[in-house]
């Protein structure tokens, strides 16, 4: 069977920095196209990858034959516009996380998927990571017994925050749907409804804006209760001085606390390697504690493995496998995010803080 020609839309950080090297990486797939708009940055898709076409437009990629999977590494606000468009020129997709902004979108983006026959998936990458690959390993141990509650966060300490001039990025502007609750957050949100389901009983959510001309949110804590009295908090912020611990989980058996981010991200941005599933792709031994009442010798961090999920794709391709990340469930987590955004107030104000509030 001849390989998997992939097209790349958008060569910024998503595309070249994450997308291209865990696809080149994967047996059976090959980047057949990339679609840059920027001059600069098509000579650089161009430079690095001689074999593929460069083009400027999603549309021109579509027009490829040799493109069968189309990546879309692309702002958050024209997901679903994207989505639709290449599943409609019979391509399938991969569309960066977050999926959409709304419920609505993404059932616009599935009803394409199932009307065109084609595979739809979302790039959630961090259910590879070292860290979510641990705490799944204690819970299904049962070493932490019943979970009472789930604390999960990263904080970026990069205090002071300077102030964005007219250059912002286009995560900083509100019309492209940026912000801390839906970049970072996001991949938090999807392994907080994976561990407890999106239906809780309340949630609380708070949105902080504290830099000049970002007009996203540079902190988000959103606390979650469900019905069996699980608590569940997610935290992502750049607002910090110091960094929280990523997991804090407590049980009637034991608590896991792990501090630090998966390795994966930093090793392939610095040197372009893909270490997935290799003892560099883990967590150090030191950044894993487990508390119980007995000490569990033969517990400690699973090695990180992003390359799983493109492994994936070309399996789900080829009707050997089902998709790890299903758009049903990317849906489901929308679901909860709209409840956050009701919660904050953010349906109705622009500037300065937002109130936080309990939504029953």
């Amino acid at each position: 069977m001849s390989d998997i020609g992939i097209g790349i839309v958008g060569y910024g950080l998503a595309g070249r920095v994450f997308h291209r090297p865990l696809i080149d990486a994967t047996p059976g797939l090959r980047i057949a196209g990339i679609a840059a708009r920027s001059a600069d940055k098509a000579e650089r898709a161009r430079e690095e990858n001689p074999e593929a076409t460069i083009v400027d437009s999603l549309e021109a990629l579509c027009g490829l034959d040799e493109v069968d999977l189309v990546v879309l590494a692309t702002p958050h606000d024209v997901h679903c516009e994207q989505t639709i468009a290449a599943l409609e020129a019979g391509r399938a997709v991969v569309v960066d996380k977050i999926m959409a902004r709304s419920v609505a979108e993404a059932d616009a983006m599935i009803a394409a998927a199932e009307r065109n026959r084609q595979l739809l998936t979302v790039f959630h990458n961090r259910r590879w990571d070292s860290d979510w690959l641990t705490v799944r390993a204690a819970l299904n141990r049962g070493l932490l017994g019943q979970v009472w509650s789930v604390d999960i966060a990263v904080t970026r300490p990069v205090m002071p925050l300077a102030p964005l001039g007219a250059d912002r990025r286009w995560r900083a502007r509100r019309e492209a749907f940026g912000g801390q609750l839906v970049d970072w957050g996001a991949h938090l949100m999807d392994q907080a409804v994976l561990l407890a389901g999106s239906q809780p009983e309340q949630v609380f959510c708070d949105l902080q804006y504290r830099q000049a001309g970002n007009d996203n949110d540079t902190e988000a804590f959103v606390a979650l209760r469900y019905a069996d009295g699980l608590r569940v908090t997610v935290t992502s912020s750049v607002q910090t001085w110091l960094a929280k611990p990523h997991w804090f989980v407590s049980g009637s058996a034991g608590t896991l606390v792990i501090e630090g981010i998966d390795p994966q991200e930093a090793m392939v941005a610095r040197t372009g390697r893909v270490v997935g599933g290799t003892p560099e792709a883990s967590l150090s031994a030191d950044s894993v504690h487990l508390t119980t009442a007995e000490p569990v010798a033969d517990f400690g961090p699973v090695p990180g493995n992003w390359p799983a999920f493109y492994a994936n794709v070309r399996e789900a391709l080829q009707g050997n496998a089902e998709l790890a990340v299903r758009p049903v469930d990317c849906r489901d987590v929308l679901r909860l995010y709209e409840q956050c955004f009701r919660a904050a107030g953010r349906e109705n104000e622009t500037t300065g803080d937002r109130p936080g509030g309990l939504l029953r």
